[in-house]
């Protein structure tokens, strides 16, 4: 009798040692337009950063407008990330056959996810999806909203500062079945509130997004670098793959060696 509840009792301790060094990231699959002819290479390279090492991705960059580049990038990505376009003109350089294979891409289930500059990021968005997007000025703090309180935004930064060359989306031009992550409707000092600066549209299956600060200031961004690492996960949740972390070797060890001691208790 004894040795069965020394049994029990290894078994549910073995079980609470996986549970609780076994954890799980998401590790996104990200296709990684990064042309500096379009984009500011300081910015460009500290976004993927934040992408790659603080959010754990794995980033395939390119920089090719070619719309078979773009479909080989599409097939192999859950996400498709454009950092701020502040040079020239990407909306005018995109062929009809690249928005094509942007737009397919979304609508079968991938996320499209550009930072920075709004004015370029207008553009883009209306001409490829068909949408009315509109820029807002405001240059203070955007809050979490409510909306984002039954997400994975549930415990994100409760607010996001404003560096410089921060810009936001017009609330009232989004489409009625957006997400909006952090806008100044909640800023007691606001007498326009109309702005977000983080969003996420529905497109077909898949999600396009907008984040406002173009990282190319170095400023404090306290907030920034989770709050787009979020809007990542967000988008791409559907289609992203669970990776352990090396903590779910310590568990697992923890289990076989417990599992060990079981078996030479039983027998013994």
């Amino acid at each position: 009798m004894k040795t069965g509840i020394k049994l029990i009792n290894l078994s549910v301790l073995s079980t609470s040692l996986c549970l609780l060094f076994t954890s799980e990231i998401q590790a996104i699959t990200i296709g990684y337009f990064n042309n500096p002819t379009f984009s500011d290479s300081f910015a460009a390279n500290n976004l993927k950063e934040v992408l790659e090492n603080e959010g754990k991705n794995t980033i395939t960059e390119f920089d090719i407008l070619d719309a078979l580049a773009w479909q080989t990038i599409a097939d192999n990505s859950q996400i498709i990330a454009i950092p701020t376009i502040d040079n020239f003109s990407l909306a005018d350089s995109l062929s009809l056959e690249t928005e094509a294979v942007i737009r397919n891409y979304v609508a079968g289930g991938g996320g499209f996810l550009m930072a920075g500059e709004v004015l370029e990021v207008i553009p883009v968005f209306n001409n490829i999806f068909g949408f009315s997007f509109n820029d807002d000025f405001w240059p203070e703090n955007t809050l979490l909203t409510q909306e984002a309180q039954g997400t994975i935004f549930k415990n994100a930064p409760s607010s996001l500062g404003s560096p410089l060359q921060t810009t936001t989306m017009a609330l009232d031009s989004l489409p009625s079945d957006s997400t909006v992550f952090y806008d100044n409707s909640s800023n007691s000092s606001s007498s326009e509130q109309n702005s977000t600066s983080i969003f996420v549209t529905p497109f077909g299956l898949g999600n396009i997004a907008f984040n406002g600060y173009d990282y190319g200031q170095s400023e404090d961004d306290t907030g920034w670098p989770e709050a787009t690492n979020l809007t990542v996960q967000f988008i791409a949740k559907e289609k992203s793959e669970s990776v352990p972390e090396s903590s779910t070797i310590f568990g697992l060890f923890g289990t076989l060696i417990l599992g060990l001691l079981s078996s030479f208790i039983k027998f013994n």
